[in-house]
């Protein structure tokens, strides 16, 4: 039996970006080694209405909620991204959140980390895309610190 802690989901903060229309769009960076299993179900709670705490939480389906997972819900792969639809919910403050919930034989497995994309501006076509990370060292910008021993 699986029990969920939501005290104890992995959290992600997300950096809300623009496109070239001006729609929304949010990112997020988890750097780590590791694996995210989907063979019991993995449960992608998107957190975007308050501006400045823009939060992806990521934490196993609760039991209850494995037998309604659709296919269209189990996640696919295209290319060297994972897609899971999101759907709009609201909280009990009235605040819209994002629900994507996907179980897949497959698992992702990282050296290095994950990079989240979240789609929120097109009504009934919301996405969560998951990517390996692929961060580039930022050149330092003073050079090497010498030392005169």
């Amino acid at each position: 039996m699986t029990i969920v802690d939501d005290g104890a989901k992995m959290v992600v903060a997300l950096t809300r970006l623009q496109d070239d229309n001006q729609k929304d769009y949010f990112v997020g960076k988890l750097q780590f080694p590791g694996t995210i299993d989907f063979r019991d179900g993995i449960s992608f709670m998107v957190f975007t209405s308050e501006r400045g705490v823009e939060e992806l939480q990521i934490g196993p389906i609760d039991e209850r909620r494995q037998s309604k997972i659709t296919n269209r819900q189990r996640g696919t792969k295209i290319s060297n991204k994972v897609h899971v639809d999101l759907h709009a919910l609201q909280d009990s403050h009235g605040n819209t959140f994002h629900l994507g919930e996907a179980k897949s034989p497959a698992n992702i497995i990282t050296k290095d980390g994950l990079f989240f994309t979240i789609f929120l501006s097109r009504e009934g076509a919301e996405e969560l895309q998951i990517g390996f990370l692929d961060h580039k060292r930022k050149p330092d910008k003073k050079g090497p610190e010498i030392i005169n021993i």
